[in-house]
């Protein structure tokens, strides 16, 4: 039986809780449309580190959450201008061509629901859907047991300040070894029809796909059953634990020489600080790399620490 189903909630750790049961529980077969918003957040692909890919400080200011989701890709900001869409289906016996076709359908329905607002001459490169060589969608996959997802995002009026500055790395101060996502050049849908609107939007591609999947009425949701789930989303260790050890450094070019303040963090905790200097004379760092080991991680309250050692060192 397929079925479509629409989210009443906008916690991103309960919608993302939400797909994950959805998905364990398909039955063989079966089909399934989630349509579903979240509040402010940044939502990192599964094999991302935190601290390269969002300005934390920023996010925490403006009270954007941080989330992971189960598939690969790059990270994503979101927003109640946004609408996010999933497609999960058990992959049963289908062949590779069988597969594909059935996800291809389903791109076609999200087309034919932007077309009925005038969106048109969509291109669909690699995993993101453009209008004008602008991305507004950005399409992850994600498989197991069999089971397989194919979701993304429609971006028709999100708040981009938010997008550009939480997702900004401040290449003055920290330098990140590691692979940083591609930030490819985003637009809203409003731009190309001001009168599209996420009720309406929603509302077309329910219909489209209750006829093409002959299902009689949608559903609604509004919480996870297993609230493991939702736990686990939530797990700072989640969010930012299985992120890759990153290693920071923290810079400063002075009269006396460049320094860099070098440490790991690991499940947000501050490990292995050290300073390196190519100053002529040796400066003691030892109590502040002392002080600053085992601290959570805070991009900013740990940038004012480092420099006003500095300068209590170098006065």
């Amino acid at each position: 039986m397929n079925r479509v189903i629409l989210s009443t909630t906008d916690s991103i750790y309960e919608n993302l809780a939400i797909e994950e049961e959805l998905l364990k529980n398909l039955k063989a077969d079966e089909a399934i449309i989630f349509l579903w918003q979240s509040e402010k957040t940044i939502v990192l692909g599964n094999n991302q580190c935190a601290y390269l890919e969002c300005n934390i400080s920023y996010c925490e200011e403006n009270q954007i959450n941080i989330a992971r989701r189960l598939s690969g890709g790059g990270c994503v900001y979101q927003d109640l201008g946004n609408l996010n869409y999933s497609f999960l289906y058990d992959k049963g016996n289908r062949l590779e061509s069988e597969r594909q076709k059935l996800e291809q359908c389903f791109l076609d329905g999200i087309l034919e629901a932007l077309n009925s607002y005038q969106v048109k001459h969509i291109e669909h490169v690699n995993n993101d859907l453009l209008v004008g060589h602008k991305k507004f969608s950005g399409i992850a996959y994600y498989e197991e047991d069999n089971k397989r997802i194919l979701h993304g995002t429609l971006l028709v009026d999100i708040n981009m300040e938010h997008l550009a500055h939480s997702l900004k790395v401040n290449v003055k101060k920290l330098k990140f070894n590691g692979v940083e996502s591609v930030r490819a050049r985003v637009v809203n849908l409003k731009e190309f029809n001001p009168m599209i609107q996420i009720p309406g939007l929603k509302k077309a591609i329910t219909e489209i796909f209750l006829e093409r999947f002959a299902i009689e009425k949608e559903e609604y949701i509004e919480g996870v059953k297993d609230k493991n789930y939702l736990v686990k989303y939530k797990q700072p260790f989640w969010i930012f634990g299985e992120s890759p050890k990153c290693s920071l450094i923290f810079e400063e070019k002075t009269k006396k020489g460049l320094f860099q303040f070098v440490f790991f963090v690991e499940e947000e905790m501050v490990e292995k600080p050290k300073v390196y200097s190519d100053a002529r004379i040796q400066y003691d760092f030892t109590d502040f790399l002392r002080r600053i080991e085992g601290i959570k991680y805070k991009e900013q309250l740990l940038q004012e620490a480092w420099e006003e050692e500095l300068t209590k060192i170098l006065d």
